[in-house]
């Protein structure tokens, strides 16, 4: 969707903000009837930029143009938006400076974002004030796993960087022994015994990262049988009271995104599983079997978290209802249709 879009279902006095933007610098009717196109380009290079930014005007007045000749062609031109005046004042107006039609719209559309996200981040602070204690308590459990994934992440990718330097020493060492006088007086055991040292460092990071990543799933586990056992059965009993005519909240949208976060955090997990086991593979390990018995035996609880998690999230949103009487669920029969919406 546009962010013009956005911005119309905005009340008054925002509406008035957005109005002043534009007032006395572009007309807010081709902001309005060419949203879609404008908010296509990088006008913040084109105001860096005059060759970018004729580019633009170019493509703009062709792109009025193109909108008039449709008018033309569907025989609207007395309901359709006047594109022919439109495009002769932008030619009026900026035929000679390009850069400024760039500008003036890179800075409007950086307000309209602005205003935007003032009202979202408003109506996330409301949401979050009626919002039950228990599912603030979800919703931070959530974000926890979020970013715990993440700095594992980072972690095995430096692990990735151990192995590979220690890989590289290993195969070039003794070269470099042979070729530089200063090194030819270091004795071979003791190149060994320093790589030694640096695998069997690289050894104890992996068992580190992968009991992290085993108290991570520990914690993911509680996570989805809260989600799956608690917030799940309690909103089908919802379901069923507003089936009756019950005033409750059957919105999916909290379940939703909880269940995406933490089967996106799930997949994470078996992702870096995989790292580790090719990291495991690749480069020779004195614990290389153990290891990759840990990891398999990691990722079989990942599958089993994964499978749970999502058998359980296919919920039927809309139950079947009676025609005549939508707020009864319906008594199913031979010969009777109806429908019902899966999510």
């Amino acid at each position: 969707m546009a962010q013009w879009q956005d911005l119309l279902k905005l009340d008054s006095v925002l509406q008035n903000q957005v109005r002043q933007l534009y007032e006395g610098r572009f007309p807010k009717e081709i902001r309005h009837w060419a949203c879609y196109w404008i908010e296509s380009q990088d006008w913040d290079s084109a105001a860096a930029n005059e060759n970018a930014a004729r580019t633009c005007f170019n493509s703009l007045l062709t792109y009025l143009e193109e909108q008039w000749n449709c008018s033309v062609q569907e025989n609207n031109i007395l309901q359709a938006p006047d594109y022919r005046s439109m495009k002769d004042y932008l030619m009026q107006q900026f035929q000679d400076d390009c850069v400024n039609l760039a500008r003036i719209l890179s800075d409007c559309l950086k307000w309209e974002k602005e205003i935007l996200d003032s009202v979202a981040a408003t109506q996330s602070c409301n949401n979050q004030s009626v919002m039950p204690q228990t599912w603030r308590d979800m919703d931070s459990k959530v974000s926890e796993l979020k970013s715990k994934i993440s700095e594992l992440k980072k972690e095995i990718k430096m692990q990735e960087g151990l192995n590979e330097k220690l890989d590289y020493i290993q195969k070039t060492w003794q070269n470099k022994v042979e070729q530089i006088i200063e090194l030819a007086q270091i004795k071979p055991g003791l190149m060994e015994e320093e790589c030694l040292k640096q695998a069997m460092f690289i050894t104890q990071e992996k068992q580190t990262l992968l009991q992290q990543l085993v108290e991570l799933l520990n914690q993911t586990a509680e996570t989805v049988a809260t989600l799956i056992d608690v917030e799940l059965r309690e909103w089908k009993y919802r379901q069923k009271l507003a089936c009756i005519g019950g005033p409750v909240d059957t919105s999916l949208e909290l379940l939703q995104k909880w269940i995406t976060a933490v089967a996106e955090v799930l997949l994470g997990v078996r992702d870096q599983l995989q790292k580790l086991q090719d990291q495991n593979n690749k480069y020779s390990s004195t614990d290389a079997s153990n290891l990759s018995a840990s990891i398999t035996e990691i990722d079989k609880f990942v599958l089993l978290l994964i499978t749970k998690l999502l058998t359980n999230a296919l919920v039927v949103e809309k139950q079947p209802v009676m025609q005549n009487l939508p707020q009864r669920p319906l008594i199913l029969k031979t010969g009777v249709r109806f429908r019902v919406t899966v999510r």
